[in-house]
This record gives structure tokens, C-alpha cells and sequence, in this order.
């Protein structure tokens, strides 16, 4: 994150929690740098991931419904060329 870009809904859901990376990474099965990419916008997600990732972290169908929007927004923005933020 450079410092211009608000936090994602999994990052704060995570830290919030005060997981590690490492600690969701292993408890979703999914690989660390890849769990990076996705909560900075990098990467995108498929939904069984991101369903098991969302039932690590706990997430309220709210928070869920705000990581998909963001998740498709950054999508949107890689797929157009444009900076993700």
C-alpha cells in the first residue's frame, strides 16, 4: 500500500482480528503471496476462495458484499489498464 490507498475489507478484517497473513494463508489454504496480492488489488479472486477466505475471517455478509465490489473494481481497473487503488 502506498499510503494514498484505503486499506481492503479483508486487509482491515484481518488485521482487525489481528491476524498474520501467514495465520489466514493456513487456515484458507491458500498460498501467502498470493492472499498479499488479492488484499492490495494485484490478483483477482474466485468465489470458493474468497467464500473460504470470508468464513476465516469471519465476515459479516455486509463486509463480504464490500470485498466483492472491491475485488471487482480492481478487475475492472487492471483489465482497462489503469492503477488499482
Amino acid at each position: 500500500m502506498n499510503g494514498r490507498e484505503k486499506p481492503s475489507t479483508l486487509r482491515m478484517a484481518r488485521l482487525s482480528q489481528g491476524y498474520r497473513l501467514t495465520d489466514v494463508a493456513s487456515k484458507a489454504g491458500y498460498p501467502i503471496g498470493h492472499l498479499s496480492e488479492i488484499e492490495r488489488g494485484l490478483v483477482g479472486i474466485n468465489v470458493e476462495r474468497l467464500v473460504t477466505v470470508a468464513g476465516v475471517l469471519r465476515l459479516t455478509d455486509e463486509e463480504l458484499g464490500r470485498a466483492v465490489r472491491e475485488i471487482a473494481s480492481a478487475d475492472r481497473a487492471r483489465k482497462a489498464g489503469q492503477p488499482v487503488v
